[in-house]
């Protein structure tokens, strides 16, 4: 998960704060991430579901299961 952030405050390990305008992280180097309620709640987050998600097996996958039982029938 790559994020940027604007406007942040950033203070290292000795205490030192400093301020960025804009900052880039990587999705490799960020631990973790506090969502506030506001957000976690809103409705762009919700779960969607399985509507339009097709049977369950990839395209490729199912022509392989439906070959191998035409053989065996």
């Amino acid at each position: 998960m790559n994020v940027q952030l604007k406007d942040i405050t950033v203070t290292a390990r000795d205490g030192r704060v400093s301020h960025l305008d804009q900052v880039y992280i990587r999705g490799s180097h960020v631990r973790f991430f506090i969502v506030p309620d506001m957000l976690r709640n809103a409705p762009m987050f919700r779960t969607r579901g399985q509507r339009g998600r097709g049977v369950g097996l990839a395209r490729g996958k199912a022509t392989v299961q439906r070959a191998r039982g035409q053989r065996r029938g």
